[in-house]
């Protein structure tokens, strides 16, 4: 199964995206999967967003990253599961998800990251339903305290 994961930050370079599924990357290939990792932003012009000035280098930086993301678009027919973490774009609608799913049919798996207000988990197993479709063991919830 090939799978498109649509990142915002570059590969090892973002603690969220190495906590949530970096980290698996070498048992999804092991289990015989391929995978490619599309980042929003590039690694030299994204670190410049988080530095004084430099205006002209953070919107050339953004606006490449939504030329990308629209590009990808031609590729993701290709892959048969499309990862987001977050979200496909930064700003605006979520037009990029709504093509992928909507118009080009694809199953997508969504990492909100931890703000999702759910209390139930029972009822929304989350990225984890998908490991026995990719043929990948479930792995054990943590014994939650009562409170």
């Amino acid at each position: 199964m090939k799978i498109l994961f649509l990142v915002p930050y570059p590969v090892k370079e973002s603690p969220s995206q190495r906590f949530r599924f970096e980290q698996y990357f070498s048992v999804l290939t092991q289990a015989g999967h391929s995978y490619e990792v599309q980042s929003f932003l590039q690694t030299r012009k994204g670190k410049i967003l988080f530095q004084r000035g430099n205006m002209g280098g953070k919107w050339s930086s953004l606006v490449a990253g939504f030329i990308r993301r629209f590009f990808i678009l031609f590729r993701v027919p290709y892959f048969d599961r499309v990862f987001i973490h977050r979200e496909a774009l930064p700003a605006g609608p979520p037009l990029i998800e709504w093509i992928i799913a909507i118009v080009l049919r694809k199953k997508v798996i969504y990492d909100f990251d931890d703000a999702r207000p759910e209390s139930d988990e029972r009822t929304s197993p989350g990225a984890e339903a998908c490991l026995p479709e990719l043929g990948l063991p479930r792995q054990p919830r943590p014994h939650r305290a009562p409170f």
